[in-house]
């Protein structure tokens, strides 16, 4: 709550934290997608469970943790990244339980340890993938 006479500087964080790791969630899902669309559609498709592969008709459809079993050993190389790839993995793994909670209205609020580790997560799919398309 904001008492008293507001800045621009108050506005802007005021609405930093009150939307920042959403915001921050959206770009990860953008940065994901991004990177996917680099694939050949049938890396993407062959990684999909057995029910998903005959509807799926494009990236946008994906789920977050589609995003994560695409990414697997075979298109992490094809994509040519040069981090460890199961530590991109796991940290992905926590950014979707955050997302899910978050997502799903099982806690209102991030916790302490939420923000910074998506925070975390954005930050490194920016130096691999600084571009969105």
């Amino acid at each position: 709550m904001i008492v008293g006479i507001a800045t621009a500087s108050d506005l802007a964080a005021s609405f930093r934290s009150a939307t920042g790791i959403f915001l921050s969630l959206a770009e990860i899902e953008g940065r994901l997608r991004s990177l996917i669309y680099k694939l050949d559609v049938r890396d993407v498709i062959n990684c999909l469970p057995e029910h998903a592969r005959s509807s799926y008709k494009g990236v946008d459809d994906l789920s977050f943790s589609d995003y994560i079993s695409i990414l697997g050993a075979k298109n992490w190389k094809t994509l040519g990244q040069e981090l460890d790839r199961s530590v991109c993995i796991d940290s992905l793994r926590e950014v979707a339980k955050v997302r899910n909670r978050l997502m799903h209205f099982r806690q209102t609020l991030s916790n302490d340890e939420d923000e910074p580790m998506v925070e975390h997560c954005l930050s490194w799919l920016r130096a691999v993938h600084p571009e969105t398309d």
